[in-house]
C-alpha cells in the first residue's frame, strides 16, 4: 500500500511547504503465510524489515456449528504469541472466550493498551440496540463492563467517549452474528441470547468454549490504518485438547 500526499498540489505550494519531503507514506504490503509448527501452533511469518509499517496484529475467531450449518463469529482479540524482532506470530488459543452468565459475547477489539484492552460488544439493553464497552485489565486479569454508548456522536461524527452506566436489574441480550455454511447463502444472521439480568460490572468473565471446530485467521493493521487478513486455519477443541490444521 502506498499513499501519495499532495499529488495535486501546485509547484509553488510544494516549494513553500516542503511537501516533497513527505510525499509518500509506505504501508504494509506483504503476504501473510501460515504454517503449523512442531508445537501444533498456527504460525505466521512476516518479514522483520516490514514490521515498522505494522501497528497491530490481531486474530478473528469463529465457531463452526456443523449441527446447524452455521459459522458463528465470536470476534477479534490480540492474545497472540508475538515476536516483533523476528516477525513470527503464533496463535495462543486457550479454548476460552468472554461470556455473561454462560452466554458468549461477540467481542470486537477497539483499543490496545499496555495495561488494558477495550472491546465493543453489541447488545440490546432493555430492548434498545446499543454497544457495550468492556475493558480487560492485564494486571487484574479481569474484565470490567464500563457502560454503553451508541458509537458515533451525530454532532461531531466521532466515536463517543462518554458511557452510560448500566443499572442493576437492566435486561441485556447479547448479539452474535452467523452465516450459513451452505454455498450461495452469505446473508448475515443476527442472533440474540436469552435475556440476562445485569448484576455488576464484573459479570463478563472468560469461560470454556464449546467442544468443536473453530476458524482462526490473523489480521494485520498497518500504520496507514489499512487491514489485511490471512487465510483461515482451523482448530479442533475437545475437552481441553487442541489440534490445528490449515484445511
Amino acid at each position: 500500500l502506498e499513499y501519495s500526499l499532495g499529488a495535486d498540489v501546485s509547484e509553488e505550494v510544494r516549494a513553500s511547504t516542503g511537501v516533497d519531503d513527505i510525499q509518500t507514506v509506505q504501508g504494509f504490503n506483504q503476504d501473510l503465510p501460515l504454517s503449523i509448527d512442531q508445537d501444533n501452533a498456527i504460525t505466521m511469518q512476516l518479514d522483520p524489515d516490514a514490521l515498522n509499517a505494522v501497528s497491530s496484529v490481531c486474530f478473528d475467531l469463529a465457531y463452526l456449528d456443523t449441527e446447524h450449518r452455521q459459522i458463528v463469529m465470536l470476534g477479534t482479540d490480540n492474545d497472540i504469541d508475538a515476536n516483533w524482532d523476528t516477525g513470527l506470530f503464533k496463535d495462543n488459543f486457550r479454548g476460552k472466550w468472554g461470556a455473561i452468565d454462560n452466554h458468549y459475547a461477540y467481542m470486537e477489539l477497539t483499543e490496545e493498551g499496555d495495561h488494558y484492552n477495550r472491546y465493543s460488544v453489541p447488545i440490546y439493553l432493555n430492548g434498545e440496540e446499543t454497544k457495550m464497552s468492556v475493558a480487560y485489565d492485564f494486571d487484574k486479569d479481569a474484565y470490567t463492563i464500563l457502560g454503553v454508548n451508541n458509537g458515533i456522536d451525530p454532532a461531531t461524527g466521532m466515536a463517543q467517549r462518554d458511557f452510560i452506566k448500566l443499572k442493576k436489574g437492566d435486561k441485556i441480550e447479547l448479539v452474535t452474528y452467523a452465516m450459513s455454511m451452505d454455498e450461495g447463502n452469505d446473508q448475515l444472521i443476527e442472533k440474540k441470547s436469552d435475556p440476562i439480568v445485569y448484576k455488576n460490572e464484573n459479570q463478563l468473565k472468560e469461560i470454556d468454549l464449546y467442544n468443536g471446530d473453530y476458524a482462526y485467521r490473523f489480521s494485520v493493521k498497518d500504520t496507514t490504518g489499512q487491514e489485511k487478513s490471512s487465510d483461515y486455519a482451523y482448530i479442533t477443541f475437545e475437552d481441553g485438547d487442541i489440534s490445528t490444521s490449515l484445511d
